[in-house]
């Protein structure tokens, strides 16, 4: 029998070891732990409906509506690959919401006030956010600001700047009426849909899948993708070696802002809800900070973040079956237990690099073992 077990694990070890599977595991560890976390502020703040209600939403809720769960996942998706492709230069871009807003804003005046088609309204939207995202990259390139603190205050100004134009611009006003985005989805300019009578079925998470592998070919397959990686990992090597580091972090985080755009005016021209906003005024989305989230635990890969964006938006609509019991916040603290965890991704990572599988189920097996015979010895007294 022993000799069965060995045999096994060595011939899954070496796939263990290698790099795609340990982030993977790593990133499930990441999940499960902010499941469980999760799961204990339901059995304390409804003990009752715990099981049939929220265990139930958090693993299989999302079911009930999976063309919702695409809907949510474009804008996510989008966002999340505007922070991995930042990260691969080793720069960290917190400036996503901006350029999600800077977008979205963009796209429905082409839509709304000009009538464009929606082609038209996703390029406009993109140049927008290229030219948005390039500000912190040429402050980092020549003037070394940290792009920390320059996209975080982005963020503020073109909220404010959303702000101006939405309540000024003739036209626009009326975006804070959900029929506003109604009238773009019946023009030209709103996103084609596969079934007419559903409007979730949009063409959006396609584009964004589409995105994301040529994302994934750019950076692993082409010259330009090695430069990123070669500024990210040692900017000065790959200055000396003939890179123009400058213009790699111009362009990186140009195309990021680009992507976040993208996310945001794919959202708002689906023809579904309309710009968040407090009393008369608009307000930073939640889109771009969950867009952190979904490239860490992906690992920057751009075929991952497909993956953690869908998973993110199943949660999302996983909360929806949870209510009346519970309230929409508690799948939201779900969400944010599984983030904070994902901080710990590398952690995880670096655990698995160092221990073998047969060492990791040892670990567990006497864990479990030790744990059970001490509440045999508790029973005994």
């Amino acid at each position: 029998m022993n000799n069965t077990k060995n045999n096994f694990f060595s011939k899954i070890s070496p796939y263990f070891r290698k790099n795609n599977y340990t982030i993977a595991l790593s990133t499930i560890l990441c999940i499960i732990c902010g499941i469980i976390v999760g799961f204990i502020i339901l059995l304390c703040v409804n003990p009752e409906d715990s099981f049939s209600t929220g265990l139930y939403g958090i693993l299989f809720g999302g079911f009930e509506d999976p063309a919702k769960i695409l809907y949510l996942a474009t804008p996510i998706l989008l966002t999340g690959l505007s922070v991995a492709f930042a990260n691969k230069v080793g720069l960290f871009n917190i400036g996503a919401p901006g350029q999600f807003l800077v977008g979205a804003v963009g796209a429905l005046y082409c839509a709304i006030c000009l009538n464009l088609n929606w082609f038209v309204c996703l390029l406009v939207a993109m140049v927008l956010g290229f030219i948005y995202g390039t500000i912190p990259g040429i402050c980092k390139a020549y003037f070394n600001v940290n792009e920390v603190i320059t996209s975080i205050m982005l963020n503020w100004i073109s909220l404010f700047l959303g702000n101006v134009f939405v309540l000024n611009v003739p036209g626009m006003f009326q975006v804070y009426d959900y029929k506003t985005v109604e009238i773009a989805a019946t023009s030209q300019s709103a996103l084609p849909r596969l079934n007419i009578n559903d409007p979730f079925s949009n063409i959006g998470i396609f584009i964004g899948i589409i995105v994301a592998i040529i994302c994934f070919v750019v950076i692993e397959k082409t010259t330009f993708g090695f430069e990123l990686k070669a500024s990210g990992l040692n900017r000065d090597a790959a200055k000396y070696s003939g890179i123009n580091t400058k213009k790699s972090i111009i362009l990186s985080m140009g195309i990021a802002g680009a992507l976040s755009a993208l996310g945001g005016a794919l959202m708002y021209l689906v023809g579904q809800g309309g710009l968040r906003y407090q009393p008369q005024r608009i307000a930073v989305p939640e889109q771009g900070f969950n867009g952190i989230p979904v490239a860490i635990l992906a690992n920057n890969n751009p075929i991952g973040c497909i993956i953690i964006a869908l998973y993110i938006s199943f949660l999302q609509v996983g909360g929806d079956a949870m209510q009346p019991e519970y309230t929409t916040e508690v799948i939201d603290f779900v969400i944010a237990a599984i983030i904070y965890f994902s901080a710990f991704s590398l952690l995880f990572k670096n655990f698995i690099d160092k221990h073998t599988i047969k060492e990791i189920y040892s670990d567990i097996k006497f864990f479990f073992k030790n744990l059970f015979k001490k509440k045999a010895e508790k029973g005994g007294e």
